[in-house]
């Protein structure tokens, strides 16, 4: 049975937008030209229809811009990076410290953790862990792919109005220092407004990584931003972010724990001729 391609609308009737508008402005443009010059055939009301031709199509190349560019969100499996950002989420369940120091105790109910400091992979797995639902587990979990290449982890409080994750930013940075002691840890340098701010949330993420370029001399490629502890407008300003740049963000996996999707935000066109 012979196979009968589709043919796509959309795509055709912004092709020949583009091929209107194409020739209509340059017939415009010579009729004007003639007409300026007073020559018979491109007189004024001539030049002047041929110049409506070409709004009339410059309008409907418009109508059809999307189709030109298109967003396309593609994921994978998160490749090692040597600089990570992360939106740090407020610890639902504050650790018990041993002499203001690791181990950290855990505790919620009947259930609890004692995580040692002696293996990430280990204890960022623990089925306890799970039981307990301490939220920085995702944050240890994040990490993972990239130990062996992390050089530098950037951590972005949340305001909170004083009750954000801002002021638990020293123990996130022991629980990141305890476990790869060789890794710098960097703080941007006030709380950040995680849901009210978009744009400025934004500009936030945009100035981590250059100085994550700049400082340490990181290209964007080795860039990731970890989006697991914001909410839905967080996850919306590290997609900004990664639009048409090779910063990627990334996601611990809900349904899948121990899974960590990178994501990359792209512009392009649909069209292939």
């Amino acid at each position: 049975m012979r196979r009968t391609r589709k043919v796509d609308w959309r795509v055709l009737r912004a092709i020949m937008a583009a091929v209107a508008a194409a020739i209509s402005g340059g017939l415009s443009t010579e009729a004007i030209a003639s007409a300026l010059k007073g020559e018979a055939f491109f007189d004024t009301p001539v030049a002047v229809l041929f110049f409506a031709v070409f709004l009339l199509a410059f309008w409907w190349l418009y109508r059809e811009r999307r189709t030109f560019l298109a967003t396309r969100l593609y994921w994978h499996e998160v490749d090692p990076h040597r600089a990570l950002i992360v939106l740090l989420t407020l610890p639902n369940i504050i650790p018990q410290k041993t002499n203001g120091s690791f181990p950290w105790v855990l505790e919620k109910g009947d259930t609890k953790v004692i995580l040692k400091g002696e293996s990430l992979e280990n204890e960022a797995n623990d089925p306890n862990l799970e039981k307990l639902r301490w939220n920085w587990q995702q944050l240890m979990r994040g990490i993972l792919p990239h130990v062996g290449t992390l050089r530098v982890v950037y951590l972005l409080g949340s305001d909170g109005s004083g009750s954000g994750s801002f002021r638990y930013l020293d123990d996130a940075e022991e629980l990141i220092k305890q476990y790869l002691p060789e890794v710098s840890v960097r703080r941007f340098g006030r709380p950040v407004d995680f849901e009210g701010d978009f744009e400025g949330l934004v500009d936030c993420l945009n100035q981590c990584v250059q100085e994550i370029q700049w400082e340490y001399r990181i290209h964007e490629k080795d860039i990731v931003i970890d989006v697991t502890g914001g909410q839905k407008t967080a996850s919306i300003a590290g997609a900004m972010v990664t639009l048409n740049t090779r910063v990627t963000f990334q996601y611990v996996s809900t349904t899948d724990p121990r899974k960590v999707r990178a994501y990359d935000v792209t512009l392009e066109s649909p069209i292939s001729l």
